[in-house]
């Protein structure tokens, strides 16, 4: 039988490292070869990432100011996040993800001139009468017309380094 091991990526070199000090002996269970697969997950990179973005976008002294993550947990009684990501992981990352989904959202409605997800656009509309391969890219272009004006607003992309 075989035993699925995982682990942060500290954990998966250390198992990888015992395996391979004991691949000398005779014996299977001293060779520790049913630790397979050693698996690692980007739990502590995800951390790092999201206690950079708190870093970078929450101010607790901007609570009055329309739009930061202080006024909008506070506008949606969010009492579990936690400016300590360490503190709160979970409904930190939760939160973040919900306000970047909200921004993205808000960007494409507001690209295409829609009041709502269900309404037709009313700007930058699709070719009409466009071959499939044409309407996707219609739509990846727009997309990246979106990504870059509400994104990378002042950044500089890899195509106008």
């Amino acid at each position: 039988m075989k035993i699925h091991d995982g682990g942060d990526q500290l954990t998966r070199e250390r198992m990888s490292g015992a395996k391979r000090i004991r691949s000398g002996h005779d014996e299977e269970l001293q060779k520790l070869s049913k630790l397979t697969p050693i698996t690692f997950e980007f739990f502590h990179m995800l951390m790092n990432l999201m206690e950079v973005i708190v870093k970078e976008l929450y101010n607790a002294a901007s609570v009055a100011s329309p739009g930061t993550l202080c006024q909008l947990k506070e506008l949606v009684s969010r009492h579990s996040f936690n400016a300590d990501v360490k503190k709160a992981y979970d409904a930190d990352k939760q939160f973040v993800l919900s306000v970047t989904t909200v921004y993205g959202v808000a960007a494409v409605l507001h690209h295409f001139g829609m009041a709502s997800e269900h309404d037709f656009p009313q700007q930058n509309c699709p070719p009409e009468n466009a071959t499939d391969d044409a309407k996707k890219e219609w739509l990846l272009s727009k997309m990246r017309t979106v990504v870059k004006k509400h994104c990378l607003a002042g950044k500089k992309t890899c195509e106008g380094r």
